[in-house]
């Protein structure tokens, strides 16, 4: 009896450790469409991205975004399709973090092409709008016959600073980033919302990987641009009045408010690098080692990674990727014959075992 109550005592205190990880159920990919449309937004998210000339884009078959594009061995294309096919079978928390998401990626589409559209111009208006950085120009010739008082000539040059900034910012994009795209472009982007949302929550890893590319490389420069036009917006703001004209305090209002629209969407895209802010599928607390759909974790908790499954199934195969769908059955799946067969496996064996020691104890007792 005694032996019994200490495994369900290890099985009690074990419990706030799991706590955080959703248990989930075995899931097939028979029938299920989510995971159609899921593979099918990544597969043109690679090919979208690979064709605006980005270097080094992995194949979607190879795709495995993890630890700063290293990879964690299990390719995110089998990590997705687990998610889809647990979508398609139905979880109402893990599909109300996927919905939140889709919802996340959509906004930042948004705040990205309105952005662009300010950054851009837009040619097609009545009438045509200028790119930003001639508004910029514009309005550092508004201002240049006043200077030095009651417009320091600090201002006039940090208005034609980053107006050449824009410039050279703009004149790098790729051709296919244009004006007279945007609107084309937004809907491809927006279209890609399934594949992108389920890459959002797979893990903290991919997680990591984005936001450290995000937040290292271009935010980082961004927010000290963020910090210089507040600063413009500041000293301009208040010289709108005579003896400027009405067209020039026009000029000069619309693009303060045109700024207003980056300063608020550069600030929504760094309220995503919170931590917590994207949610982990499956997880519903902070960070925990047993993301369900990771490498690492372990999806059917019985003692075994997904990634330990995954290298099962390509030595079986002859060290070929194992089929996605016999991946989403054994990963999911505590039974499966894929799995090491050993007595105890995971929580599952610790529960049956726990279950036949309280049973042998007190059928002991009784024999006594």
């Amino acid at each position: 009896m005694k032996k019994g109550l200490v495994l369900l005592g290890i099985m009690l205190f074990a419990a706030p450790g799991m706590a955080a990880t959703l248990s989930l159920p075995p899931v097939n990919l028979d029938g299920c469409t989510k995971w159609f449309d899921i593979e099918t937004d990544a597969q043109t998210l690679i090919s979208t991205i690979a064709g605006f000339g980005v270097e080094g884009i992995p194949s979607y078959d190879e795709a495995d975004l993890e630890n700063g594009m290293d990879g964690d061995g299990v390719p995110d294309k089998y990590q997705m399709a687990l998610l889809a096919a647990l979508l398609c079978k139905g979880n109402a928390t893990v599909q109300g973090q996927y919905d939140a998401n889709m919802a996340l990626y959509t906004g930042l589409v948004d705040d990205l092409l309105a952005v662009f559209a300010i950054l851009l111009g837009n040619p097609l208006a009545n009438p045509a709008i200028p790119p930003a950085a001639d508004r910029l120009t514009e309005v550092a010739g508004i201002l240049a016959p006043l200077a030095p008082d009651p417009v320091p000539q600090e201002v006039v040059d940090a208005i034609n600073s980053a107006a050449a900034e824009l410039a050279d910012f703009t004149g790098d994009l790729p051709p296919e980033i244009n004006a007279t795209v945007l609107p084309v472009l937004g809907n491809t982007l927006r279209d890609l919302k399934e594949a992108v949302a389920a890459l959002m929550g797979l893990d903290s890893e991919i997680q990591a990987s984005v936001l450290d590319l995000l937040t290292s490389e271009i935010l980082g420069q961004v927010t000290a641009i963020r910090e210089q036009v507040v600063g413009i917006v500041a000293a301009v703001q208040p010289l709108i009045g005579p003896p400027l004209t009405t067209e020039q305090q026009a000029a000069m209002t619309a693009l303060i408010a045109d700024v207003n629209t980056i300063v608020e969407a550069l600030d929504n895209t760094l309220a995503l690098t919170e931590p917590g802010a994207i949610a982990i599928y499956g997880v519903t607390a902070a960070k925990t080692t047993s993301e369900p759909f990771s490498a690492l974790g372990d999806y059917d908790q019985n003692g075994y990674s997904n990634l330990t499954t995954y290298n099962t199934m390509k030595d079986d195969n002859g060290g070929n990727p194992p089929d996605v769908a016999e991946y989403v059955a054994a990963a999911s799946n505590p039974f499966s014959p894929v799995n090491p067969n050993v007595p105890v496996a995971g929580l599952f064996g610790l529960a049956a075992l726990a279950g036949a020691c309280l049973t042998g104890g007190a059928f002991a007792l009784r024999r006594k």
